[in-house]
């Protein structure tokens, strides 16, 4: 750097002008142009860095699986969560004194299966479908929280005007474990895009199998 060239150079041993101000010689203005030559190249050699740094993170967090560990996943993901469904209501009448609880669940999904639709509100198909990004992810998810409250509401007025007030607690807790998958189904539509659908199945076989 200048400064600290002229804090090593003395200034006696630079020539003097005519107004007796020293001033660096050949050898310190060479010395100087080293210094900034250095110094550029230290802070070109750091901004590489820095954005290749960036481009591998990102390319880790993009990073695309083949068709095949796609298609295995998902597909397995998806048969142990239709598993885990179907043990429910096995596991609800087994277990169960009576038939009373099989017919509140099934009050409770047939209102959730209403609702459902609702909040999905089949915005998976245009999400994925949108190649150009004419919609960022967080408009999606935004969207996706506006029609889970459309459809907590609906079923919540639902199930007060049509069931029994001892059987609403569970057609609450069921409806927004449903609507809890239905805002999941945003999340895996951002990672079927970046062709990580090996995500979407080890989430729905984890989801599917701590419902049990």
């Amino acid at each position: 750097h200048p400064i600290a060239l002229e804090r090593r150079v003395p200034c006696g041993d630079w020539p003097a002008d005519d107004s007796g101000i020293h001033h660096p010689g050949t050898a310190g203005a060479a010395a100087s142009q080293n210094c900034h030559a250095r110094a550029e190249r230290c802070s070109s050699q750091n901004a590489s860095d820095g954005l290749q740094s960036i481009r591998r993170r990102q390319v880790a967090l993009t990073q695309q699986v083949s068709l095949r560990a796609n298609m295995i996943w998902n597909s397995a993901g998806s048969f142990i969560s239709l598993i885990c469904q179907w043990l429910i209501t096995v596991l609800v009448v087994k277990l169960s004194n009576s038939f009373e609880a099989a017919g509140v669940l099934s009050i409770c999904m047939a209102i959730a299966n209403i609702f459902t639709p609702i909040a999905q509100f089949k915005v998976r198909v245009f999400q994925v479908s949108d190649i150009k990004d004419e919609y960022s992810a967080s408009e999606y998810t935004a969207f996706r929280i506006l029609t889970i409250l459309v459809a907590l509401v609906g079923s919540c007025g639902y199930a007060i005007a049509t069931e029994s007030p001892a059987t609403i607690p569970a057609i609450m807790l069921y409806v927004v474990y449903k609507l809890i998958d239905s805002f999941i189904d945003v999340l895996h539509g951002i990672d079927q895009k970046n062709m990580r659908m090996d995500i979407c199945g080890k989430s729905m076989a984890v989801r599917g199998v701590l419902s049990l």
